[in-house]
């Protein structure tokens, strides 16, 4: 899926790694650390267990540069990560540095359509 999304979406190297926007409850269960993270500042080692889970955010090292999502800060966020997780039992999407723009016009003058297939 890295490489997929790297290719036809953001138009650069297959080996870079995205982010995972992750519910905030669910950070100690899948990261080694635990704490805030909502602007995606901070790397934290992703559990070894459940690094081929989320390959597409997982660093050579074993981290992730993650964003935490909370219910009260961001409802609507938070609902459509919790709606993937009880499709796919992974409580994170991949986000990548675009999705983070602090504004919607920012991001939706720079995305072009692309076909995204979901992969299990």
């Amino acid at each position: 899926m890295q490489s997929i999304i790297n290719l036809k979406v953001k138009f650069r190297e297959s080996f870079r790694p995205f982010a995972p926007s992750v519910l905030r409850e669910s950070v100690p269960e899948w990261f080694e650390l635990d704490g805030d993270v909502p602007f995606m500042m901070q790397v934290y080692p992703i559990r070894a267990e459940k690094r081929a889970l989320i390959s597409a955010v997982t660093h050579v090292d074993g981290s992730g540069r993650l964003q935490t999502v909370q219910r009260d800060s961001n409802p609507l966020y938070y609902r459509l990560i919790e709606a993937f997780r009880d499709l796919t039992g992974v409580p994170m999407v991949l986000i990548s540095g675009k999705l983070a723009a602090q504004r919607v016009q920012e991001y939706a003058g720079a995305a072009r359509p692309t076909p995204v297939v979901a992969a299990r």
